[in-house]
């Protein structure tokens, strides 16, 4: 050793720290001696081969930390712990509500039962795993370890499996098994000219306001296929969002997923909303479609908006969801049909001035939260119209129509209703 010492001019702490180094990668790949290929690549762990070290692997006495085995220990109590304490660090206003096996916090929502977590509000998707990632800002490894310790495993150390069954199921881009080293500047001084790379950046991902005017057209099996395949989603229908002057801001994908019911074990589709915006890397200036969500100057965009200055004079019809807008105008070319994305949590981030000095119905969903989400638009329309007749905004009486429960016009019409009462019924509202 001494030998070693003088040959290297490394001191004598220095020293220590790679051997201790040394110690943690014949646990990930076995010594210089054995058949690990990664072990005999490195040049440092080469030029110690001679010192006798014990392999470890994934069935030894010091198991690697795996997700699956976390997870298997992650109760809905235990999740909705994880949530409680992380979810006010992504999203610090609205308070913490349960519903069933959801607990939401605004936009931000988490399934209990499996830890699956969406911000409507961003489009933003993931795991239990990648959710305190994102929330405590720390590496997939040590989002891993916090979960661990919130669910009462012990180890005597923790490491990632290469197999890949410690990833997030959202970040493309893993990290390296070397991360888990957390090698410091002094310890790559150490390191010299080995063969070991820095743990890749997290990609930086950030969308155009507005589209530029060559980019290729939006294809979801092509632009999303990694996200597709992942999730087992398939794509029904996907929406172009334009501004009033017809320029591209982004889209948003319709996804169906096959769910088993928790307390049923049915199978059942479940429908997801998407944004998908053109984005550019900042980190590689690469450039493509991807999952973000849509603002241009702060404000969520209007589908359909491109119809508003082309039809002046037509009045304007809002309902909820861009299925639905397209359903409606077809039944009623006579209206400029509209609606928001996002839904009813972000009505207030809408620029609805564009509607000012217009006429305008809104037709809600034949639900609670329909109804609250079109008195909040009127609420806004009545602000930007400032002075400006407040009757020129109304509001569809769903149950007055005894419609069915979350009917909208995208459903088959009932039996007692009619595409001519619903004109008459429109038309009639325009006149007072």
């Amino acid at each position: 050793m001494s030998a070693i010492l003088e040959s290297k001019n490394i001191s004598s702490e220095k020293m220590k720290r790679l051997e201790g180094l040394i110690d943690q990668l014949v646990v990930l790949y076995g010594d210089a001696s054995g058949k690990s290929e990664q072990a005999k690549k490195c040049n440092f762990v080469s030029s110690f081969g001679a010192r006798k070290r014990t392999r470890f692997n994934n069935q030894a006495a010091r198991p690697m930390l795996k997700f699956d085995v976390v997870k298997e220990k992650l109760s809905c109590a235990i999740i909705e712990g994880i949530f409680r304490e992380f979810a006010p660090k992504i999203k610090n206003d609205d308070e913490i509500i349960v519903r069933g096996r959801q607990i939401s916090k605004g936009s931000l929502n988490m399934n209990l039962a499996n830890g699956l977590w969406k911000r409507w509000s961003t489009g933003e998707v993931g795991d239990i795993i990648n959710f305190v990632e994102v929330a405590a800002n720390v590496s997939n490894i040590d989002a891993l370890e916090i979960l661990a310790d919130r669910a009462g495993i012990k180890r005597e150390f923790s490491a990632f499996n290469k197999n890949g069954s410690n990833f997030s199921g959202r970040d493309q881009s893993k990290s390296s098994s070397l991360e888990s080293l957390s090698i410091s500047n002094d310890n790559e001084e150490l390191l010299g000219q080995s063969n070991f790379k820095k743990p890749k950046k997290k990609s930086n991902w950030v969308p155009f306001e507005l589209a530029p005017s060559n980019v290729p057209e939006f294809n979801p099996d092509k632009d999303l296929s990694f996200w597709l395949k992942v999730n087992k989603y398939e794509v029904t229908n996907k929406y172009e969002y334009r501004d009033i002057y017809g320029r591209l801001i982004g889209y948003t994908i319709r996804v169906i997923e096959s769910k088993i019911d928790p307390d049923t074990s049915e199978i059942r589709e479940v429908k997801h909303v998407m944004p998908v915006s053109y984005c550019k890397n900042e980190d590689t200036d690469e450039k493509r479609w991807t999952l973000k969500g849509l603002l241009v100057n702060d404000f969520k965009p209007i589908y359909r908006a491109e119809k508003i200055q082309i039809n002046p004079t037509k009045p304007i019809l809002i309902v909820e969801g861009e299925k639905t807008v397209d359903s409606a105008a077809k039944l009623l070319p006579e209206y400029c049909v509209i609606s928001w994305l996002g839904g009813s949590q972000v009505i207030d981030k809408v620029d609805w001035r564009v509607l000012r000095a217009r006429q305008v119905i809104i037709w809600p969903d034949c639900d609670e939260p329909g109804k609250k989400a079109a008195q909040r638009i009127e609420e806004n329309l009545q602000v930007v119209s400032g002075d400006i007749d407040f009757r020129l905004v109304k509001i569809v009486d769903v149950e007055a129509l005894n419609l069915p429960e979350k009917w909208d016009l995208a459903d088959e019409m009932p039996n007692h209703l009619t595409l001519e009462k619903v004109r008459s019924l429109l038309a009639s509202m325009l006149k007072l």
